[in-house]
Formats: structure tokens, C-alpha cells, sequence
């Protein structure tokens, strides 16, 4: 929800369906391969080597760099959040209504511990 709430704060417009699946990536630059990479690393998907070096070579070494450590750090905070079974407040909770249905984040299995 930080990404929605952040992108507001500097007045850009953003889907944050393109943040699952890649539908409506292209509207960020190397979006496409970004979220392959995001999701290829957070899944545990087969291909993480491909997307990895798709990643280096559209982005280059600093931005390979500066996109594993924010997969890393997002894995880190959510597992975390997970672990200690942070809820979510009630105002959070309902501000965060549609987009928890419209991402599928009510059926991650963390979503037991913070729902």
C-alpha cells in the first residue's frame, strides 16, 4: 500500500496491478522485466538465472543492484510482518479494501496472521 500512497504524494499516477503479473508494467521503464525478476525471486520460480540476466543487461550492473536489494528488502519486511503476525489496523484494513481483492494479497498465506 505504500507504493499507491507514495505515488499520490508526488502527483504520479500509477497501476498497481503491474505490480503482480506484469499487466500495465510497460508503464515504468524495464517494468516488464522488473516484475519477472520481483516475482521470479519472491516465488521461488525455475527461471531466476534468465530474468536475473535480463535484469543486468537492460538495467546494467548498479541497476541489478539497486533491484535485488529492494526485492530483498520488500521479502525482508513482509516476512517479518509475517513471522511476529503484524494485523493490520482497522483503518488500514478498510482504506486497503479493494486493492487487497483487486492483487489477490487476501490470498497469500500470510494474509491469515494480518487480516
Amino acid at each position: 500500500m505504500l507504493l499507491r500512497e507514495s505515488s499520490k504524494a508526488i502527483d504520479l499516477s500509477i497501476d498497481t496491478n503491474a505490480t503482480m503479473g506484469g499487466e500495465g508494467a510497460e508503464t515504468v521503464d524495464h517494468g516488464a522485466e522488473l516484475v519477472a525478476f520481483a516475482e521470479a525471486v519472491t516465488w521461488g520460480l525455475g527461471n531466476v538465472d534468465e530474468v536475473r540476466e535480463a535484469v543486468q543487461e537492460r538495467l546494467g550492473a548498479d541497476g541489478f543492484v539497486e533491484a535485488a536489494s529492494i526485492v530483498g528488502i520488500f521479502n525482508g519486511l513482509v516476512r517479518t510482518a509475517d513471522a511476529t503476525g503484524i494485523p493490520l489496523d482497522d483503518s488500514m484494513k478498510l482504506a486497503t479494501v479493494e486493492a487487497r481483492k483487486d492483487l489477490g494479497i487476501n490470498e497469500f498465506r500470510g494474509a491469515l496472521n494480518t487480516l
